[in-house]
């Protein structure tokens, strides 16, 4: 029977063998079977960033859906093997779970009891992106390999944002695309997250890297026809434009730096936002945004 699931597991660098032996633990006594219905891929990178040991990982798997896991968080008890049950009768490109947050000595849930429903089916990852907001997190969805092989899609070789992105252009390609509120993934909650830099320099890259994040997104919407997958790519770079300007503000960017990014966005067209239906709340942003 072909293997249903890939885990990759990123782990290089500095970081934590213990807590990389307590996820492993999280998997490993899950009711699914190790070598039957999963493989668990640890991938390393010499170049030291999430993306590239994520994209390691995808060259490596042989499940037909792949899961990324990162290294310091854990699976919920006991729900991964009815999450799989819900994969095989389902079959989409992209099924998206539910998670929890934890910190460190905290208990997580006892093993959820009951089966997964679905909480909606979508014909195309486009059509979510259409018509939803959500954090670009890659660890709460499981991916069919084969639509990512046949897209081309890769992570960027970087440490920040990387799974943004990813995750936007796996929506922009992906066909049906399955939602359920089952709580599967549990993440960490660490003080020492790359999403809380205080020294200057890492909050220069930072930023730096969110600039990348819209680039590679806008060039790609470039390369799209008119049409549904467009439109959704476009809706999702306006709100992570607003979502740019916030991360400035976060990291207490110069004035002069804002000022020479706002020019930079105005040039290559995600300023000013378009006025768009997407709610109340983005017509305000927007509203904003132009006074800058």
């Amino acid at each position: 029977m072909p293997l249903l699931l890939s885990i990759v597991i990123p782990f290089y660098g500095s970081a934590s063998a213990p807590l990389l032996q307590q996820c492993l633990h999280s998997i490993r006594t899950q009711q699914a079977q190790e070598g039957t219905d999963y493989e668990i891929l640890l991938a390393d990178t010499p170049r030291l960033t999430t993306g590239d040991a994520r994209n390691r990982g995808m060259e490596r798997a042989r499940g037909e859906y792949i899961f990324f896991v990162d290294a310091d968080d854990l699976l919920l008890p006991g729900a991964l093997a009815p999450c799989l049950d819900l994969l095989r009768q389902e079959r989409p490109d992209v099924l998206k779970f539910g998670c929890l947050p934890f910190r460190q000595g905290q208990s997580l849930p006892a093993a959820s009891g009951g089966q997964p429903s679905v909480l909606a089916r979508y014909p195309s990852g486009a059509d979510y992106m259409l018509h939803h907001n959500f954090t670009g997190t890659v660890w709460n969805h499981f991916y069919r390999r084969r639509f990512l092989i046949d897209a081309g899609l890769r992570f960027p070789d970087t440490s920040h944002f990387d799974d943004e992105a990813f995750v936007a252009l796996a929506y922009c390609h992906a066909g049906p695309m399955v939602q359920t509120a089952w709580p599967l993934y549990a993440y960490r909650q660490l003080s020492a997250s790359v999403s809380r830099v205080a020294d200057p320099e890492g909050r220069r890259r930072r930023i730096d890297a969110f600039a990348d994040l819209l680039r590679l997104l806008s060039a790609h919407r470039e390369s799209l026809p008119v049409g549904l997958h467009r439109d959704a790519l476009e809706r999702r770079l306006h709100f992570l434009t607003i979502d740019y300007l916030r991360q400035m503000r976060r990291l207490r960017c110069p004035l002069s730096d804002v000022r020479l990014r706002l020019r930079r966005l105005h040039t290559c067209g995600l300023l000013p936002l378009p006025a768009r239906s997407y709610g109340w709340k983005y017509l305000l942003v927007r509203w904003i945004t132009r006074m800058l």
